[in-house]
C-alpha cells in the first residue's frame, strides 16, 4: 500500500480529531459524536494498512459516516461548517484512493499457513481453468454409460461452474463466495473428482470418463497449490463494509 496514502490517513485522523474537540467546546455533542465515529474508522483503516494483514485489506466504505456528518452540516448554527465540508470532501477521495489500491491488492490469506506454496498461475487464468474443468467434468454425462458416472458428472460439473460464477474473483456473476473459501473448495473438488469413479464404482464400467474425473480433479488440486488467488472486493474481511 502507498505510503503517501497512509500518511494522508494519519493527516486525516488529526484533522478530525481536531474538529471533534473544537464542536465538543462549543457544546455541539451531536457533531462531535459523529466526528468521533469517523475518527474511530480512519484509525481502524489506519491499522489494517499499516499492519500485517495490509496486502490482504478490501475496498473500505466510510459512507454511513460521511453520509451522518453531512446530515448534521444542514442544520443551520452548525460550528466550522466549512472547515468540515473540506474534511468530508478529502476523505471521501481518500476513500476511493484506498479502494483503487486496494482492488488491486487483495491477495487472499495463506492456506493453513502454507498454501499456495507459490504464486505462479495468474487469478484470472485460473478461473478460466474452474470453468474449463467444470465442463470437461460435465461432458461425462455425454461419454458415460452408467448411471453413476453420468450423475457424478453431473455433480461435478455443475459444482465447478456454480461455485466461480459466485466467487470474489473478477471473472464471476456475483461475488459471494470469499476467495480464502473458494481455495479450500478448489482442492476439495479436485480431491471429489479424483475420488469418484472409485467410492461410485464407475472406474470399471466407465473408464474413459474415469480417467477423465481423475485428471481434472488432479490439475484441479495442482494448480490450486500454484495460483495467485486474488479477491475482486474483499468479500469476508472483516471490519470492510
Amino acid at each position: 500500500m502507498d505510503q503517501q496514502v497512509q500518511k494522508d490517513v494519519r493527516e486525516a485522523i488529526s484533522t478530525t480529531y481536531g474538529l471533534m474537540q473544537d464542536t465538543r467546546s462549543m457544546h455541539h455533542d451531536e457533531l462531535a459524536q459523529a466526528l468521533r465515529a469517523l475518527e474511530d474508522r480512519l484509525k481502524f483503516v489506519e491499522s489494517r494498512l499499516g499492519g500485517p494483514d495490509r496486502e490482504h485489506v478490501g475496498p473500505i466504505d466510510l459512507s454511513e459516516e460521511l453520509a451522518d456528518i453531512r446530515a448534521l452540516l444542514r442544520h443551520s448554527g452548525m460550528p466550522l461548517t466549512d472547515q468540515v465540508k473540506a474534511l468530508v470532501r478529502n476523505v471521501h477521495r481518500l476513500e476511493g484512493r484506498i479502494s483503487r489500491f486496494s482492488s488491486r491488492e487483495i491477495a487472499s490469506r495463506p492456506l493453513f499457513g502454507v498454501l499456495p506454496v507459490a504464486r505462479v498461475i495468474p487469478q484470472d487464468l485460473h478461473s478460466v481453468m474452474d470453468y474449463t474443468s467444470g465442463l470437461k467434468a460435465a461432458s461425462g454425462i455425454v461419454l458415460a454409460r452408467s448411471t453413476e458416472a453420468k450423475v457424478a458428472s453431473a455433480v461435478l460439473g455443475a459444482s465447478a461452474i456454480g461455485v466461480s460464477a459466485m466467487t470474489d474473483y473478477r471473472l464471476s456473476l456475483k461475488k459471494a463466495i470469499p476467495i480464502e473459501t473458494h481455495q479450500v473448495i478448489d482442492i476439495a473438488w479436485g480431491a471429489s473428482a479424483i475420488a469418484a469413479p472409485f467410492v461410485l464404482g464407475y472406474h470399471r464400467k466407465d473408464p474413459l470418463t474415469a480417467a477423465l474425473h481423475i485428471a481434472v480433479g488432479a490439475v484441479n488440486v495442482i494448480s490450486a497449490f500454484f495460483t495467485d488467488y486474488r479477491a475482486a472486493t474483499g468479500v469476508g474481511r472483516p471490519g470492510w463494509r
